[in-house]
């Protein structure tokens, strides 16, 4: 969470984005909750920089018609460099932002967010023993910023569907074959948004950082920084595999009747997924 004008519309949007149904809000929250759509009515409006799609940002539209969403997309690195040079200019135009791991802690070391815990409003969101493993999870060391709130298996490997046969992917490790090497491309960690998939390979036990040693020197990885580019390449073959490709970007271009696809997680579990 960014720091903030007033808290009124944040405490809708958490609400909506921990999946609370407005029912069971409503009936949960009582005076406090009524004092807070009131509240965020009487400010008219929330501005949210985005990744990923809009289905549960509509959803709170049609429920609040009375405040202007003003809904930003944009890429990690795009969000950043905006919010920063907001910063430098003492401008706070956001209110909440949605964002990867590393662009999030980007944000934290530069002291651009402010905790999120006093925008929890529900008991049945308060309550930790309603939550995966019995605490809320946070992506900051102090658990008070970057909330995390879903989870999903990570689709991280695409490729092009006429040179590679998804069957020979059973493990990261068979990128390492030498029919690949060169062959295989993967976000820039040094770029927004691109270090949180790698690492899961750093810490996993059975791959870790010799394993991404391996992949760059003798797999000959290519670093790139625009996703959009990764999917031209795995379109056109001249990179036919793609560690950490944006999967939406890559299923769109799919519908468009380009030879790509995404791996399914649970193809390459033999190191867990």
């Amino acid at each position: 969470m960014m720091r903030l004008r007033s808290l009124a519309a944040i405490g809708l949007f958490t609400l909506l984005l921990h999946g609370t149904s407005f029912a069971a809000a409503v009936s949960g929250g009582g005076d406090e909750w009524e004092r807070t759509v009131k509240a965020a009515e009487q400010e008219g409006q929330v501005t949210v920089y985005k990744l990923g799609i809009d289905a549960d940002f509509n959803a709170f539209q049609k429920r609040y018609p009375k405040i202007k969403l003003n809904l930003v997309a944009g890429s990690g690195s795009q969000n950043l460099q905006r919010i920063m040079a907001e910063r430098r200019a003492q401008k706070y135009l956001v209110d909440v932002v949605r964002l990867g791991g590393g662009t999030a802690m980007t944000l934290l070391t530069a002291k651009a967010l402010d905790p999120i815990t006093p925008a929890l409003i529900m008991p049945e969101v308060k309550d930790t023993s309603k939550w995966f493993e019995g605490k809320h999870q946070y992506n900051d060391g102090e658990s008070r910023y970057i909330f995390v709130y879903a989870a999903f298996p990570l689709r991280m490997v695409a490729y092009n569907s006429k040179l590679v046969d998804p069957k020979s992917l059973t493990s990261f490790w068979d990128l390492l074959d030498p029919k690949w090497k060169g062959k295989v491309s993967a976000k820039d960690p040094n770029d927004p948004g691109g270090g949180s998939p790698l690492l899961f390979l750093h810490y996993n036990s059975q791959l870790g950082p010799e394993y991404l040693k391996k992949l760059i020197t003798v797999g000959g990885l290519t670093l790139v920084r625009d996703e959009r580019q990764q999917t031209d390449w795995i379109a056109s073959g001249k990179v036919p595999i793609a560690i950490t490709a944006k999967a939406t970007e890559v299923d769109e271009a799919k519908k468009q009747g380009l030879p790509v696809d995404v791996m399914d997680p649970h193809a390459m579990s033999k190191e867990g997924v």
